[in-house]
């Protein structure tokens, strides 16, 4: 790597998989000791899982709707000594800061990092995707977690076919849990209660599900919490709390989303030894391999099949735990360095 002095600067309104994201590559610069910066609302969760607040200089701004203050306060870190990396994960974003990245930093870097494709498919929603189709044949990199999102943007426009792009994963940290034998095996929902994530779906696989020496966990918060039945005897839930929390509660994930492309949740789960079950489309099935260490079923699945998938797990728990914590490598925390070379 070139011994090359640059600024990382983070324009962001994130919260789920992006923020994790955020704060994990964050954390990571503050290892290898590079200046950071991060412009986002002061509670959003980015700032919350930066593990050493100090070391990032932060501006608190609206950068959706406080663009004049986000921009002057951009002008207080601009230096024509260093090169300017900024990492944009927002398309809305990327529209407005564009050009005064661009007319202000001298030496820049605009990489854009994609997370997800379009999810809601309107006249709004095109427009900007074909509008950063366009920004984006100036910036210096396009990033997508996985191969689904890159093939669905190529789709979407024949422009991202000609720009330069690259396809990095997500990575995790080590997670410690304490994990104690147990007479009940615990499935396990982590997410927002929101349709999006399928906690209706979740809900309505324990309703028709007849494996009553189950016990099921969720771990989250969101709109439909109401959905989860008070007084069973089999259902718990809490609100966000810790990773080590979580993964020493529950035994198998189930991921009932509609679509996830390289979620964390599953990256977590495995790097402690907890499979996925999964009915999710996208690049889900990219870091899961189907009965090696998770079960890929369609979305479509029925009750009996999910019972089965659950089934085969719990026969052969010892192997598919092994599994995860091989193939859990693949995403260690130290894979950041892939980011990290694009910088220089």
């Amino acid at each position: 790597m070139k011994n090359k002095k640059i600024n990382c600067i983070f324009i962001s309104n994130a919260n789920g998989g992006i923020a994790t994201f955020q704060s994990n590559l964050i954390n990571y610069l503050h290892y290898k000791k590079i200046k950071t910066y991060l412009f986002d609302k002061k509670k959003n969760q980015t700032l919350v899982n930066i593990k050493n607040i100090k070391k990032v200089t932060f501006f608190n701004s609206n950068v959706l709707k406080e663009i004049k203050l986000t921009t002057k306060n951009l002008l207080k870190i601009k230096s024509a000594n260093i090169t300017n990396i900024f990492i944009i994960s927002n398309p809305v974003i990327l529209l407005f800061y564009f050009f005064p990245i661009k007319i202000f930093f001298k030496n820049n870097r605009i990489f854009f990092f994609h997370h997800s494709h379009i999810i809601k498919k309107d006249f709004y929603n095109y427009l900007v995707g074909y509008l950063i189709s366009v920004l984006k044949i100036y910036i210096h990199k396009s990033i997508y977690v996985s191969k689904y999102t890159l093939n669905w943007w190529y789709r979407f426009s024949f422009i991202n076919k000609f720009l330069t792009s690259q396809i990095i994963q997500n990575t995790t940290e080590k997670i410690k849990v304490i994990r104690r034998r147990k007479k009940v095996i615990s499935i396990g929902f982590v997410g927002r209660f929101d349709e999006e994530k399928g906690i209706d779906k979740f809900l309505s696989y324990i309703r028709n599900s007849n494996l009553n020496y189950l016990n099921f966990k969720l771990f989250g918060d969101g709109p439909l919490k109401n959905l989860i039945p008070k007084n069973k005897s089999n259902i718990f839930y809490w609100d966000w709390t810790s990773k080590n929390m979580i993964y020493s509660n529950i035994d198998i994930l189930f991921v009932t989303s509609k679509l996830e492309n390289c979620p964390f949740t599953v990256l977590e789960a495995k790097s402690v030894g907890i499979p996925t079950v999964t009915i999710a489309e996208g690049g889900i099935s990219e870091i899961i391999k189907h009965k090696f260490d998770g079960i890929i079923l369609k979305k479509s699945a029925n009750t009996s099949e999910i019972s089965q998938a659950f089934k085969e797990i719990i026969l052969n728990y010892k192997k598919y735990k092994k599994n995860c914590l091989i193939n859990s490598k693949k995403f260690s925390y130290k894979k950041q360095e892939k980011i990290l070379k694009l910088f220089f």
